[in-house]
Order: C-alpha cells, then sequence, then structure tokens
C-alpha cells in the first residue's frame, strides 16, 4: 500500500527521518475480529506511551491490533535534538511511514496535535469513515455510503 503526501503544500524543517527511527507500541488481541489496525497519535506534550496503560490494552481485549507511534522528538523515537524545527508536514510524514507497514489502511485515532496530524493526512486521502469527537457530547461519527 502506498499513501502520496506530496499534495502537501507545506514544507517541514526537520531532518527526514524513516520509520525504524519511530517508537511503535503494540497490543495484539487473541482473537482477532478485524484485520483493520488501530493507530494512535499522541498530542504536543506526549508519546505513544499515553496510549499504552488503558487504550491499547483495551482494544487489543475487543480483538483489534493497536498501535500507537511516537512522533519524531518525543517519547523513545529519534529526532530529540531537532524537536523545535519539527512541524506537522514532518509529524505527517512519520504517522505515514508507520501506515506502510501495516497490510490494510489503519484507523487513525488523533489527540489534541495528534488530531491535527490525523487531519492533515485524511484531507489527502480517501476516507472510509470520519469520527468526531467533542467534549462533554457523544461520538458524532458518520460512514459515507
Amino acid at each position: 500500500m502506498t499513501l502520496m503526501f506530496s499534495l502537501f503544500s507545506y514544507m517541514g524543517l526537520g531532518p527526514a527521518l524513516d520509520g525504524s527511527q519511530l517508537e511503535v507500541l503494540e497490543h495484539h488481541p487473541e482473537r482477532p475480529v478485524s484485520d483493520t489496525p488501530l493507530l494512535f497519535v499522541h498530542g504536543a506534550y506526549a508519546g505513544a506511551w499515553c496510549w499504552d496503560a488503558h487504550f491499547l490494552p483495551y482494544f487489543a481485549r475487543r480483538g483489534y491490533h493497536a498501535y500507537a507511534l511516537s512522533l519524531r522528538g518525543h517519547g523513545e523515537s529519534a529526532g530529540h535534538e531537532s524537536l523545535h524545527s519539527a512541524g506537522i508536514s514532518d509529524y505527517v510524514q512519520d504517522v505515514a511511514s508507520v501506515v506502510e507497514r501495516f497490510d490494510s489502511p489503519p484507523i487513525l485515532v488523533g489527540h489534541s496535535m495528534g488530531g491535527m496530524v490525523v487531519q492533515s493526512i485524511l484531507s489527502a486521502i480517501k476516507l472510509q469513515a470520519q469520527c468526531s469527537w467533542l467534549p462533554y457530547r457523544r461520538p458524532a461519527c458518520a460512514v459515507p455510503r
């Protein structure tokens, strides 16, 4: 599967990283219910660790392959020395490099700045479904027919 992100007109200033330099935490189900993986993207002052205590095990227990990456300069990923020059387009490339590893397109879940990264990705590729979570409200989801 190839995702092309050349549609983005903004350029990141950070050095290029390949996917092997990014921390990716994984929880796998005993009995999978879906081949579609879940990929969680953290906010600005966090890393993959923020998803590891509750969300990854929760979804794995329910039959999903759950992954969380640490964007460059966060968690155990490379790039701490150049974090000040990383931008959203760099983080989009980080997510894209992890997405390329999957056999099928993942469901992307982003929090805070991670939500902005996910929205940037979704604006460039065809959506199968879209969900928004608003504070103090029920999730509003739409699946195109």
